[in-house]
């Protein structure tokens, strides 16, 4: 029958097999997802509807207008959920997400900051919008997010981040915090 899923019955004692287990991706892998195009460093936003706003219309190249407010709309309802600000001066609003096929990051800076309700109550500076299809065999959602946690611990970060004079730059800085394999 078309469509029709068969599953294998699990006999007893047999281990359930295990998922992948979500980890920081390797430099090179994490910097495949960053784009110069996707990349914001001078956002203009002093709220945070705002920046969700910029950040998301910032796929205006790849999307029509429609698809940027539905995305806005997604992550207004994800914030809803929890803030995504981490402190330290960063954010991290994520989502899953039809509108795409595979991993999609922007990055966007503020130097002034945006109020954005981080768990230490500093400004966000530095934001990391990530959208995640639905199917993942290779958990490339949650490893992305897992490598933006590594970064962050890293002691002056946001400071280094604000500091980079161009998207190469800012690459770098990032590249050299994560782990070689």
């Amino acid at each position: 029958m078309i469509g029709r899923v068969v599953r294998k019955k699990k006999s007893l004692g047999e281990p359930a097999p295990e998922a992948k287990r979500a980890g920081p991706l390797s430099p090179q892998a994490f910097s495949s997802y960053l784009k110069p195009e996707r990349y914001l460093a001078s956002l203009q936003a002093s709220n945070r509807s705002e920046v969700l706003q910029e950040l998301a219309c910032g796929l205006k190249e790849i999307w029509p207008t429609s698809e940027c407010d539905c995305i806005k709309q997604l992550l207004i309802a994800r914030e809803e959920l929890g803030t995504t600000a981490l402190g330290k001066g960063l954010a991290v609003p994520h989502v899953r997400t039809a509108l795409v096929t595979a991993l999609t990051v922007i990055i966007g800076r503020s130097k002034a900051g945006i109020a954005y309700r981080a768990p230490d109550g500093k400004r966000a500076h530095i934001f990391f919008l990530v959208l995640g299809p639905h199917e993942d065999p290779g958990n490339q959602y949650l490893s992305f997010l897992s490598s933006i946690v590594l970064i962050f611990k890293e002691r002056g970060m946001k400071g280094r981040l604000l500091k980079a004079k161009s998207f190469e730059e800012l690459v770098a800085i990032l590249e050299d915090t994560l782990p070689r394999e």
